[in-house]
């Protein structure tokens, strides 16, 4: 749902140049599902297609919890799915905003012709699953797994782990490709870490600890 600074030897410099690659993808009057967007990075997308159906999270469509309750709600300014309650299998705060973004772009299929029953999209959203992201491998004491490979990515981490376990501090092992922002990423997680442990993997890009 991001556009970060990543893969930039292939994709631009700029986080514009970067979603107008990723953009490239769009076709006419097609509909554009947006995730969490700054201004600069939407007016280049807006600009450069300007002909298709733009649908923003937070603005015209959302995700929040019901209170005291830990179903979800999908809230729509339009659609067939708006008001849908479910609970979602998947953990971490990304995971409610990720559910969100799979809604709206079915609501546009279902729009489009697509036969899409609501009561099977409450029974996947109850039954995904998505190793390596915000997963909970172990709850005494917590052991995640989490394959956050950009700084979107880990902010995004952080946030659900500082809801997760509030005030918790851990034992990081983590490595990196040299073509990431790894110095910054590692100042995000000295902040939540007692310690951290890089390790190399089989990658030629791979940092070598």
């Amino acid at each position: 749902p991001s556009i970060g600074r990543d893969h930039m030897s292939y994709l631009g410099n700029t986080l514009s140049e970067i979603a107008l690659e990723k953009a490239a993808i769009i076709h006419g009057r097609g509909s554009v599902i947006l995730g969490p967007l700054s201004p600069g990075v939407r007016k280049a997308i807006f600009s450069a297609y300007p002909e298709a159906f733009y649908y923003r999270v937070g603005k015209d469509f959302e995700t929040k919890r019901m209170q005291g309750s830990e179903k979800l709600i999908y809230l729509s300014r339009e659609g067939e799915m708006k008001g849908l309650s479910y609970e979602l299998s998947l953990s971490g705060l990304f995971q409610h905003l990720n559910s969100s973004l799979v809604l709206k772009t079915l609501e546009c299929m279902k729009k489009d012709g697509f036969l899409i029953s609501g009561e099977k999209v409450i029974r996947a959203l109850q039954k995904v699953y998505w190793p390596g992201r915000f997963e909970l491998i172990q709850k005494k004491p917590p052991l995640l797994l989490d394959v956050a490979h950009n700084v979107p990515a880990l902010k995004m981490l952080l946030s659900s782990m500082a809801e997760e376990f509030p005030g918790e501090k851990f034992n990081c092992i983590c490595g990196f490709c040299r073509d990431k922002e790894y110095l910054f990423m590692l100042t995000l997680l000295s902040r939540v870490c007692r310690s951290i442990t890089l390790i190399p993997f089989a990658s030629e890009r791979n940092i070598s600890p």
